[in-house]
């Protein structure tokens, strides 16, 4: 074993620090103020940029997300080149756009900047897609939800929120 080795066994076993919301009432509590209400104030005090892992490829060069998700992106992120399936990203298609869900008037969690949606063009909305099971099953690590497991499955979206 070397030195990168030891680092990701090690970053295998970290989970976040900050809690995952169990609910959508948890989400609107904890995130104030709520975007389509005060956008400027929400981004000053939620959103950031979050860069990748350098030295890969990746279909982005830094996503504006909640900084809630940057510990987690960067744990996943890592863990995706550790597992060697860097390739299974092929598109980064969105994070945060405040926008209701699709066919609601429920706000997206995109909305918040703690949802993410990845090869969007093999993964459309009801479709069971074809996500990597190995990406999912790092997301799922993490506490992420994927969308593939929804009722009307949406299997390119990934969100840090749960019951939601």
């Amino acid at each position: 074993m070397n030195i990168i080795d030891d680092y990701f066994i090690y970053m295998s076993n970290v989970s976040s620090t900050i809690s995952v919301p169990s609910s959508w009432e948890e989400v609107i509590e904890r995130y104030r103020p709520l975007p389509w209400e005060d956008e400027k104030g929400f981004c000053a005090k939620w959103m950031k940029l979050w860069y990748p892992p350098p030295d890969y490829t990746w279909p982005f060069t830094r996503i504006y997300c909640n900084i809630d998700i940057h510990e987690d992106l960067t744990n996943i992120f890592n863990e995706i080149i550790y597992q060697d399936i860097v390739d299974s990203i092929e598109t980064f298609d969105g994070c945060y756009v405040i926008r209701p869900i699709r066919g609601s008037t429920r706000w997206s969690l995109h909305s918040f900047g703690i949802a993410l949606d990845f090869n969007a063009s093999t993964n459309q909305l009801g479709t069971d897609g074809n996500m990597n099971e190995a990406l999912i099953d790092i997301f799922e690590s993490f506490g992420w939800v994927w969308g593939g497991r929804f009722r009307r499955k949406d299997p390119m979206h990934f969100q840090r929120a749960k019951g939601c």
